[in-house]
């Protein structure tokens, strides 16, 4: 059996049991029994740091991720997909494309009501496989265009486009979009 790092992909800016925090559901479905399961260890975004300030929970992730010798990447990343056309918490209209050196980012952007934490688009395309796990009928036009090739202005699109090796496993409702 293999021992697993599950680690967070993205996080919203808010403390750990906050009803919209991703650690909170993580937590409540997969790691119920605390942070080691049978299947792994999980290492979230040490988001209970927020009352310091957002670069202390990027510092705080940033540094876990050298600590647990996380370097270059991970073996297997799974994403969502928004209608949007973001994944993860890069979303449009933030600067995601920005190359930084660090696997943690934070972005803010008070007009869309974003702040959230995430891993960078390079941590993201330096890993050996990405998985977009695709949902619903309300993402069937972004689909398209991603599938399409027109998308690289989004930061799905963009993954999807450059990463070496993409898959996207789609429910019904959403697979209708390849028709």
């Amino acid at each position: 059996m293999h021992f697993w790092k599950w680690l967070q992909v993205d996080e919203r800016a808010v403390p750990p049991d906050h009803p919209d925090s991703n650690q909170r559901m993580i937590r409540e479905t997969l790691f119920s029994t605390g942070v080691k399961s049978s299947f792994g260890q999980f290492f979230p975004i040490p988001s209970e740091k927020l009352s310091t300030g957002p670069q202390s929970v990027i510092q705080a992730a940033n540094s876990l991720w050298l600590k647990e010798t996380l370097l270059p990447g991970f073996s297997l990343v799974f994403l969502g997909l928004g209608g949007d056309g973001h994944t993860a918490s890069l979303f449009p209209g933030t600067p995601w494309e920005d190359p930084a050196a660090d696997p943690y980012v934070f972005f803010s952007n008070k007009s869309l009501s974003i702040e959230r934490f995430s891993l960078s688009l390079q941590t993201l395309l330096n890993a050996e496989k990405l998985v977009f796990l695709v949902t619903g009928d309300q993402k069937r036009e972004i689909l398209k265009v991603i599938i399409a090739g027109q998308g690289s202005q989004l930061p799905s699109g963009f993954l999807a486009g450059k990463h070496k090796d993409c898959e996207f496993w789609l429910d019904h409702e959403a697979s209708k979009a390849l028709k």
